[in-house]
């Protein structure tokens, strides 16, 4: 199973290093290059943007820091729904209210 991660701060960087080291095939991805950096050490593939990260791969994770981060990131004129494999899955582990209203209705009109 091939992951792609987005948002590798504190919550994030661990969990993409858990599934590195679990021996998963992880492409990550943040604003931060000291972040991706971090998360390289134990292993994993730097995609150079958002949408590398999120294509091909059969699930997305993200996490990032503010619901409207999540909403432009998604749905956005260059949204990640646009590039994702038909059948992979969005895990959104972000501590914030999300929109799973506006979201969910957007996958099933997809």
């Amino acid at each position: 199973m091939k992951f792609g991660f987005i948002g590798l701060g504190k919550m994030g960087g661990g969990l993409a290093r858990n599934l590195i080291r679990s021996g998963y095939e992880v492409k990550l991805y943040d604003l931060n290059p000291a972040a991706i950096e971090a998360s390289l050490k134990v292993g994993g593939k730097k995609a150079d943007s958002a949408a590398e990260a999120a294509s091909d791969v059969d699930a997305l994770f993200t996490s990032l820091p503010l619901p409207q981060d999540l909403k432009n990131l998604l749905l956005g004129e260059n949204g990640l729904y646009n590039v994702m494999k038909v059948g992979s899955t969005l895990i959104d582990v972000s501590t914030i209210v999300t929109l799973p209203r506006f979201v969910g209705h957007r996958v099933k009109s997809v």
